[in-house]
């Protein structure tokens, strides 16, 4: 059977029957094209018929200025330059091979007769054409609803369905494309794409291996999307949902904290310029709250978090009541394999003291949101060092009211602005003892 290609974000399928058919047949002959090698010009007139067998083509339009624009990657069956010749036209496109590529080459004349003599080679080529012309108009349709990042994602997850790889971490892109190939398949310039992808990346949706892209399975993609975007509308049922989901699907708790945190970081970008108010911030993050809950409950309850790594005693120092990004940095742990004791929000330095004491924890996390609180983490440092307590027990600080300059200053052992890096901080401290 034919594999299923992708052309400008569409998936189809050519019939296997036309290459069979025309070696059954004794029509045209195996070619092989290095990569970069041109099969035929646009403007070329038409000589003869193309069937990939083996390998990828790429079509091109180019403009009035010779710069050539992908619209299209051909995978093996697909049957390529029918249009032109049944318009009775030149060659409305440029294709060159993305690979070396082994092509199954059939003269025109020879074309002709087989179409005459053969009903079944006819009513191959008929289906492929009504096949290419139904998906063109259902992804147009499609697209035409899709903001540049969607066409994008779309275009990838296309792209890695037909030509993925799987492997430990993701769906590699067999692929050498460029990212000028990419903006013309998703009808977008390359500086866009460009950033886009780079965000993406920064959402763990995508990464490189060597030269080829590797993406995050689709169907957790769209998981991931949705539970990002019910942050974004401060829908809390639908985080529920979404978050229920991850666990269901086993997406990855750290991927979906990324995405809670990202569509918070869009929320409150959203409320500095005033495009939403206070209690689209407040109802947004109780969204985030409840699904941080039922994915905390899901690991716990699958059992995956890794061996555990050590004890860490965390919360909110005096006078400080958020505990928004604490309580992602307490699911990480929980996730990485630590046991984490949570304090909760407005700790006195005599309960962190008191939790070491009792705990005995190889790290103390203290987080803090108002500018007042680095106050306390000093008294809390003092306090440990006076009980004796300082030399087992690794500090690590984090939040809005805490600079590096300030963590050095009173003797901290680390200090992270984020969740995750949170947690790679906490493993670091760990090895080091």
């Amino acid at each position: 059977m034919a594999q299923a290609i992708e052309i400008g974000g569409i998936t189809r399928s050519a019939d296997a029957g036309i290459l069979e058919l025309a070696k059954a047949h004794h029509v045209g002959c195996l070619k092989r094209y290095r990569n970069g090698e041109i099969l035929y010009w646009q403007g070329d007139p038409v000589e003869c018929l193309y069937v990939v067998k083996r390998g990828k083509i790429k079509t091109s339009v180019l403009s009035s200025a010779g710069k050539a624009h992908a619209y299209g990657v051909w995978g093996p069956g697909c049957l390529m330059g029918v249009t032109a010749y049944l318009l009775g036209k030149a060659h409305i496109c440029m294709a060159d091979a993305m690979e070396n590529t082994d092509v199954w080459v059939i003269p025109l004349l020879e074309f002709e007769r087989l179409l005459a003599s053969d009903a079944r080679f006819s009513l191959a080529v008929l289906k492929e054409q009504a096949r290419t012309v139904e998906l063109f108009v259902r992804e147009i349709d499609s697209l035409s609803l899709m903001n540049v990042q969607q066409r994008l994602k779309h275009s990838l997850t296309r792209l890695a369905s037909e030509y993925g790889l799987a492997t430990d971490r993701g769906i590699k892109i067999d692929l050498d494309i460029t990212h000028e190939e990419i903006a013309e398949l998703t009808g977008a310039n390359r500086s866009t794409v460009t950033a886009y992808l780079n965000d993406l990346r920064k959402q763990g949706y995508l990464w490189k291996d060597g030269r080829r892209l590797v993406i995050f399975p689709p169907q957790h993609v769209r998981i991931l999307d949705g539970l990002k975007q019910a942050v974004v509308e401060s829908d809390g049922h639908g985080a529920i949902s979404w978050a229920r989901k991850v666990v269901e699907e086993r997406v990855g708790s750290a991927r979906a904290l990324d995405a809670l945190t990202y569509g918070m970081q869009q929320v409150e970008n959203g409320f500095a310029r005033g495009e939403l108010f206070a209690p689209d911030v407040i109802v947004a993050a109780s969204a985030v709250k409840s699904a941080l809950s039922i994915i905390e409950k899901g690991v716990r309850r699958t059992g995956r978090a890794v061996k555990p790594r050590g004890t860490v005693v965390i919360g909110t120092v005096r006078g400080d009541v958020h505990d928004l990004g604490k309580t992602m940095v307490v699911t990480l742990l929980t996730v990485g394999g630590f046991e984490v004791i949570d304090l909760g929000v407005d700790v006195s330095a005599e309960r962190f003291l008191e939790a070491v004491r009792k705990f005995r924890p190889g790290i103390l996390a203290m987080s803090v949101v108002m500018s007042g609180g680095a106050q306390e983490q000093l008294k809390v440092s003092t306090m440990l060092e006076q009980e004796g307590f300082r030399g087992r027990v690794k500090i690590m600080v984090g939040g809005g009211g805490i600079t590096p300059k300030l963590a050095q200053t009173f003797g901290a052992d680390g200090y992270e602005p984020t969740a995750r890096g949170a947690v790679e901080l906490a493993r670091r401290l760990v090895e080091v003892e």
